[in-house]
């Protein structure tokens, strides 16, 4: 299996299995983010594992074209900097946080996200 099918599987799963979480158990969501945020040893974890995870995506499947593959490479790109957020800025981080979770259109946003699951798992199959 190549590293973009590998990876489109993975983040495909996770992205479906998140969204469906989001979509049934906000409250209990918001409840965990809110907890996460208040506890600097999380924040500091969570940073590292997502810069770790950015990184490793990003230097086995660096790949800029236009379909799921580049997807892939972005979605690498956005933990890097979501990892240096949480590590450098977690403040700003909890706010925009807080900005997604209480938004009027985050159902929206988490079927886009199912969506986004269920593209990638597909095109690592094809």
């Amino acid at each position: 299996m190549e590293s973009g099918h590998f990876w489109a599987s993975l983040l495909g799963l996770y992205y479906l299995i998140l969204g469906v979480i989001l979509l049934f158990r906000k409250e209990a969501v918001l409840a965990s983010v809110e907890n996460f945020y208040k506890n600097p040893g999380s924040l500091l974890l969570g940073g590292i594992f997502a810069l770790f995870l950015g990184l490793a995506i990003v230097s086995t499947h660096l790949v800029f074209v236009m379909n799921w593959q580049g997807i892939i490479t972005l979605i690498g790109f956005l933990a890097i900097i979501k990892g240096v957020m949480m590590i450098a800025f977690p403040k700003d981080l909890e706010v925009t946080a807080r900005r997604f979770l209480d938004s009027k259109y985050f159902t929206a946003w988490v079927i886009a996200i199912i969506l986004l699951g269920a593209a990638l798992f597909y095109s690592a199959y094809l």
